[in-house]
């Protein structure tokens, strides 16, 4: 597999940081592809841009099975941003790296009707015909970042299992659901595309794809 190279890398002396399974994995490029944040070029946990990582629940910066309401440690939630004491990616990653906001997933999903960037599937086809999402990538297409990328393996969510790898995606923001405080923005990543979505409830397992802020 091949970790991503293009795109501004975040100067920093430190080159691993213990998030992974393996207690060390290293740290993300910061790519920048147009848009007004930088994006990593992995997920949270990963070590190169197809693995999925791995999952947390929202404001919770540890591993651990299963994901369910009973375990969870944050129930109540008063302000619609998460703190940066509670961002798995800031605690994690430190040093400019959190969790992206509602809005920065937003201005992401918006490249996908913008004919400055491509998105492609990354799909096959299983043998009992049944079609597999492994992920997309979004190309930028115009400006200096032309040709810069990212990858968002279609990593599924952890509750008791894991569920729904090969057919989606669930990242996390950083921005709670104000109508349903039980549930907080994710990145979703579908057969169709990526989307906004608000349904995520907050004790469940996702995948973060941290991002930088110089």
């Amino acid at each position: 597999m091949v970790i991503l190279t293009a795109g501004c890398k975040k100067d920093n002396p430190t080159k691993k940081v213990k998030v992974g399974e393996d207690g060390v994995t290293p740290l993300p490029e910061a790519v920048d592809i147009g848009l007004s944040i930088k994006w990593a070029s992995f997920n949270l946990a990963a070590s190169n841009e197809y693995q999925f990582g791995l999952y947390y629940a929202w404001g919770e910066s540890a591993f651990r099975i299963p994901y369910t309401s009973d375990n969870y440690k944050y129930t109540s939630q008063e302000n619609a941003q998460l703190p940066l004491s509670r961002d798995a990616a800031a605690e994690l990653l430190g040093d400019g790296w959190r969790m992206p906001t509602k809005d920065e997933i937003q201005e992401l999903v918006d490249t996908f009707n913008d004919d400055d960037y491509t998105w492609k599937a990354d799909k096959k086809t299983a043998d009992n015909g049944t079609e597999i999402l492994l992920g997309w990538r979004v190309t930028c297409n115009a400006g200096k970042t032309k040709g810069n990328s990212l990858y968002f393996p279609a990593a599924g969510l952890y509750s008791t299992v894991l569920g729904y790898d090969g057919n989606s995606g669930f990242y996390w923001s950083s921005t709670m659901y104000d109508e349903w405080k039980y549930n907080a923005w994710q990145l979703g990543i579908t057969m169709e595309g990526p989307i906004l979505r608000h349904d995520g409830a907050r004790y469940l397992g996702c995948s973060i794809r941290p991002v930088y802020e110089d």
